[in-house]
């Protein structure tokens, strides 16, 4: 009984509004969240850069960002794939397909760590090294057409509200993990106490 009631203590709260009542909830005006807005901005500056790309003959360039992100060092060198996972927020399966491609395509190549012999480093090629100046000066040229007509406070103000809305949802998958935690003990200390009631049952 007391176990019990600890239980009950501890999962007062575990009903919390993760499914939402749908008939309480406000109409959604989809051209207007921030999601579709930046579903929208992506999609017309991968649209720009790709034509940017095809006018250079850089359109086998699948992930010019891998390139950017590797001539960023001064020697066009990243210690190991995890390194380049890291720098770009992706798994390091990801990468390992994008440089598959850009392996494949004379951008990169590979060699083994002196100091580490399971440790690859991925290194620019000199048309890798090529590509990516012409990569990071599309960027620019987008970033200057993307931000036409904004005022330096306008830019910075961007800045912040998209810093300031992924760091808000980073908090709600934190607590909706610890929620999910909850509901799992919850759960599995529901099921203890049934198989305890039930042996204890069997026994009498």
């Amino acid at each position: 009984m007391e176990k019990e009631k600890n239980l009950n203590e501890e999962f007062d709260n575990i009903n919390v509004p993760l499914n939402p009542d749908p008939e309480g909830l406000p109409p959604i005006d989809f051209e207007k969240t921030p999601i579709d807005q930046w579903r929208r901005l992506s999609m017309a500056h991968r649209m720009c850069s790709e034509l940017l790309r095809k006018s250079t003959g850089l359109e086998d360039v699948s992930q010019p960002a891998l390139l950017a992100a590797l001539a960023s060092d001064p020697n066009g060198v990243a210690d190991s794939q995890k390194v380049l996972a890291e720098m770009l927020h992706v798994t390091p399966a990801t990468i390992t397909v994008s440089l598959r491609s850009m392996q494949r395509n004379g951008y990169v190549t590979k060699q083994v760590d002196e100091n580490d012999q399971r440790r690859k480093r991925i290194i620019l090629t000199e048309k890798g090294k090529q590509a990516s100046k012409l990569l990071i000066g599309f960027s620019n040229l987008l970033d200057s057409d993307m931000y036409k007509g904004f005022s330096d406070e306008e830019r910075e103000l961007c800045s912040q509200f998209f810093q300031r809305m992924t760091e808000n949802l980073e908090e709600s998958a934190g607590n909706i993990r610890r929620i999910i935690r909850r509901r799992q003990r919850y759960a599995a200390a529901q099921a203890e106490m049934a198989a305890e009631a039930a042996e204890q049952s069997v026994e009498e």
